[in-house]
């Protein structure tokens, strides 16, 4: 049975972001690996974002999202993706931005 946080959203124009009760912009992103010596991170699209925060807040421990041909688990207690064609795990991370430049795990 699909949550929710399931829904096809793959037709959805959503420009919204997630915000916290404090209206702090919250970012979920996946690690892409390192980057001429620079630890880098990439941003989930804002409707991907709404998606995980939503399941995040009502506590359900994935989230499914399907990006051009590929299939991803995202696991919010492990925080985890994992590639669901090719087996691939990357970390991810909830990011709290506290003002410009200032990012908060």
């Amino acid at each position: 049975m699909k949550s929710a946080a399931d829904a096809d959203w793959a037709d959805a124009a959503v420009e919204a972001v997630p915000v916290t009760k404090s209206g702090h912009q919250i970012v979920w992103q996946c690690w892409i690996g390192k980057i001429h010596d620079t630890i880098s991170w990439a941003d989930f699209k804002p409707y991907e974002s709404l998606r995980m925060e939503g399941a995040w807040g009502a506590h359900e421990s994935t989230v499914n999202l399907t990006q051009n041909e590929d299939a991803w688990c995202i696991d919010l207690a492990l925080m985890q993706q994992t590639n669901l064609q090719s087996g691939t795990i990357r970390p991810i991370r909830r990011i709290v931005v506290l003002k410009s430049g200032v990012l908060k795990d």
